[in-house]
């Protein structure tokens, strides 16, 4: 009962975000431009999938119950908050911001531990996992790894990629998650048993089929805006490796989030067509 109590509160806090627009007048009703451009929704539906799946799938464990002990039901509890969380923010920079909270980190960067991060976007995904019949390897234990930068893009950074290797690895495949450092670097690195990638091992392009590659293409602007990069290669004798690095420290030279207007507008504008740019494929 505490648990379904504490669920409830989670998923409280997403759903007043979301308020319904005031009814236009008829008269300007047909001036009227839509709240988002079409693409901006695609890629909130895009994003809020994959948590809003966990935490549906995770609260139905819940509710069967049946012999589960209870550090089973505080780690399905645990991963429902964290997708509650996730959502919760998610729908909040959208609410403030606009179109551009989607791919703006915000203004805040801090030291945030990746190797959590990843150990808790893994237990989002791996509902969907076990459902593929993929095998998902993520460390356990993992050192403390530091990356200055907004917690809840490295989420969606981590969350992407894991979605994309879950996707197009057949069932069978397996998928392997793992954090090091290198020199004032932090680096998360993905390699799966899928289909492979089609194209250069530098370019940040789609899986074959993927359609419009939303997630990548996003990922490269967040790993970008803090600094970072996405790099992705084929690996023998098939899948893919996808590697994102972040940066441990600030330079001192380097200008706070705020002070970028230029080098991240593709990212963070706020119009239909400057946000095509920022979602298409490198």
């Amino acid at each position: 009962m505490k648990t379904a109590r504490a669920l409830g509160r989670a998923v409280g806090r997403v759903i007043p975000r979301v308020r319904p627009a005031k009814a236009a007048a008829p008269q300007q009703a047909a001036t009227m431009e839509p709240a988002l451009p079409s693409d901006v929704i695609a890629t909130l539906g895009h994003e809020l999938r994959t948590p809003l799946a966990a935490l549906l799938g995770y609260a139905e464990l819940l509710q069967a119950d049946g012999d589960m002990d209870q550090a089973q039901r505080r780690a399905y509890a645990s991963a429902c908050y964290v997708a509650a969380r996730h959502l919760d923010e998610l729908v909040k920079a959208v609410v403030d911001e606009g179109a551009r909270g989607l791919s703006s980190p915000g203004l805040d960067r801090q030291p945030v531990d990746l190797s959590t991060v990843l150990a808790e976007c893994c237990e989002l995904v791996r509902l969907d996992a076990e459902r593929r019949g993929v095998m998902l390897h993520a460390p356990s234990g993992a050192p403390r790894i530091d990356a200055i930068c907004n917690a809840r893009a490295v989420r969606q950074i981590v969350l992407n990629l894991l979605g994309n290797a879950i996707k197009f690895t057949p069932p069978g495949g397996a998928i392997r998650a793992a954090t090091t450092t290198e020199g004032e670097l932090a680096v998360l690195t993905i390699v799966d048993t899928g289909v492979g990638m089609a194209g250069s091992s530098e370019a940040a392009g789609p899986h074959p089929g993927q359609g419009r590659g939303l997630g990548l293409s996003l990922v490269r602007s967040l790993a970008r805006l803090h600094g970072g990069e996405l790099a992705i290669r084929p690996v023998d004798p098939a899948g893919t490796l996808v590697r994102v690095t972040l940066p441990r420290q600030l330079s001192p030279d380097e200008a706070p989030m705020e002070t970028l207007p230029e080098t991240a507008a593709a990212a963070v504008s706020s119009s239909s067509n400057s946000y095509r740019m920022a979602l298409s494929c490198a």
